[in-house]
């Protein structure tokens, strides 16, 4: 069995349209009957064949036989133009309904060459050119019919490409043989000596593979519209569509034999060919093969959801089969107040309405799930919302945690990194006898303060920019001047400087001042930069032996009675 759910918003939706598509043909029932105006149509369709029919013998009889012909021959047309005109209203897929409305041109269009064939050709050359144009239409229906079964159940998007020439290319080549027939006669071959025309004539191979090709196009259509159906086996009614096929074929075979009595009741073998197309074409919308815009009223007994349409004063008339009798235990109130908003008629349902035309639909929501969802969701924001605060609270309290950690690291590494110079400082406060003892004493508190403060500015960002260099040596400076030793600093630095290099660089200079003390009175620092390193100078007039301080990066030497030590420290974060 088809799985006919739909979910509950689907279901909504497809209820609302069917329901205002029932309305407006309740509205027509009202007014004149739907059962009646589909009856009036095939009516009026079968009154006009009869006159058509009349018109014939009566023209074959002899009166008025011109008016006549030209009279049936527009009711004919007509019938088809109008067929048309209802499939433009009937059909939805967009592609489909232009396939369809090709095959009506292609009708009309045999029609209008039929009527100037036999009323209009003054030649038997023009006669025979538009004898040859019938199987325009001829090949073309078919064709047409072949891409319309291709079509079905494809969305609106989908082109036929590879399908539609293989098919196009031999219909093309078959039409081309029947209208270049005078050079070859491969379809229609007439007697030597005698007027080539439609009275004396017989077929050729090509004639048979034409109709061999329009006869396999009209079965392999209604093939794969069969194929492709959608409706239960139980529900289908695919005989039909056979009928006017098969009755088409033993006209065909008939009417190529030569039948006496066919030609004198049913001669007319375009207009036959064009009902019975119409009618093989009419028979697939009838067992839904083709999809219509039409069993509304069958869609809407079928939704899923319990829906049921009243008029303007609430009288309930249709409903789904999944209402049951709930609708009949509402009142008319509730069904009002549900219009302006939807109703809880009871735990868990909720009543819904719209307005529709001169009507009103309801339908009543299951909204159970829904309720209890909500409920957990509820729950499930309760739970979140405590299990945030709990992780806020634990990422703080990380936070502080690192913090603390971080400060700790940096105050241990300021004890590490000057623990000698606070050992000395400490001392000498302790033995402290003179001024003098407290001016050294000064000159390493300076070092201390610049030397900490250089440890955290690095903690926040490893590269320092380039004043820093004065705001480190600028008390130490200030100290030894104190102390009686002429200081200069000098710096070239346009970029930033890293802080570890900078951090080596005072290191160096707190050393030789530490070392040389007592026996410098003026010291000269000089920063300068290249594209590859950072080059570090002291020049001092020290006594004593500062060879002590050459290592791998730093220079030393003695000359012109003072004394120059050079640090040289390669740009980047690779310091070492």
């Amino acid at each position: 069995m088809t799985d006919l759910s739909l979910a509950p918003e689907d279901a909504r939706s497809v209820g609302l349209n069917c329901g205002r598509l029932c309305m407006l043909l309740w509205r027509l029932e009202k007014e004149i009957g739907v059962e009646m105006l589909k009856k009036r149509t095939y009516l009026f369709a079968g009154v006009f064949v009869i006159i058509a029919i009349a018109a014939r013998f009566l023209s074959k009889m002899g009166f008025f036989s011109m008016p006549l012909n030209l009279i049936r021959s527009g009711i004919y047309f007509f019938l088809i133009v109008s067929w048309g005109v209802s499939v433009y209203a009937r059909v939805i897929q967009t592609q489909i309904k232009h396939y369809l409305l090709a095959v009506s041109g292609l009708l009309a269009f045999w029609m209008l060459v039929r009527t100037a064939k036999f009323y209009f050709a003054v030649s038997p050359g023009l006669l025979r050119i538009f004898w040859y144009l019938y199987y325009v239409p001829m090949l073309l229906v078919p064709l047409c019919a072949v891409f319309i079964s291709i079509l079905l159940g494809k969305g609106e998007n989908y082109l036929l490409k590879k399908q539609k020439w293989c098919l196009i290319l031999p219909t093309g080549i078959l039409l081309l043989l029947v209208l270049t027939n005078d050079w070859h006669q491969l379809v229609f071959r007439f007697p030597a000596g005698a007027v080539w025309s439609d009275a004396e004539y017989y077929y050729g191979p090509g004639y048979f593979g034409v109709i061999g090709f329009i006869i396999l196009c009209s079965f392999g259509a209604l093939g794969i519209m069969i194929k492709k159906c959608r409706i239960p086996q139980e529900h289908r009614w695919i005989s039909l569509p056979f009928v006017p096929l098969v009755i088409t074929v033993i006209y065909s075979v008939l009417y190529i034999s030569g039948v006496p009595w066919l030609r004198l009741f049913a001669g007319d073998m375009t207009v036959f060919e064009c009902m019975t197309f119409i009618a093989a074409f009419e028979s697939c919308m009838i067992c839904r093969l083709i999809q219509t815009n039409v069993g509304y009223e069958e869609m809407f007994q079928l939704c899923t959801l319990g829906m049921w349409m009243t008029d303007s004063e609430y009288e309930i008339w249709m409903q789904s089969e999944n209402c049951g009798s709930r609708p009949q235990e509402l009142s008319k109130e509730s069904m009002r107040q549900s219009l302006r908003e939807p109703q809880m008629i009871k735990e868990g349902y909720r009543l819904c309405g719209a307005s529709i035309g001169e009507g009103n639909i309801f339908w009543i929501e299951d909204v159970r799930t829904l309720l209890e969802t909500a409920r957990e969701l509820q729950m499930v924001k309760e739970n979140l919302e405590g299990e945030n605060a709990i992780i806020e609270e634990e990422y703080r309290i990380a936070q502080k945690r690192a913090k603390i950690k971080e400060q700790q690291e940096i105050y241990c590494a300021m004890h590490r990194e000057t623990k000698s110079q606070i050992e000395k400082m400490s001392e000498l406060l302790e033995t402290a006898k003179d001024e003098k003892d407290f001016k050294k004493a000064a000159i390493l508190g300076a070092y201390l303060k610049r030397r900490n403060n250089l440890l955290l500015n690095t903690a926040q960002s490893p590269w320092l920019k380039p004043e820093e260099i004065f705001f480190t040596f600028r008390d130490t400076k200030e100290n030894l001047e104190l102390y009686g030793i002429s200081c200069m600093i000098n710096s070239d630095l346009k970029s930033q400087v890293f802080g570890d290099a900078l951090k080596k660089m005072y290191d160096f200079f707190e050393r030789v001042i530490e070392y040389a003390l007592e026996e410098m009175n003026a010291v000269l620092v000089n920063v300068q930069e290249n594209e590859a390193e950072w080059k570090f100078e002291i020049r001092c007039d020290a006594k004593v032996d500062l060879h002590i301080f050459a290592s791998k990066h730093t220079a030393v030497e003695w000359e012109e009675e003072e004394w120059r030590l050079e640090m040289r420290l390669p740009k980047g974060d690779n310091i070492c």
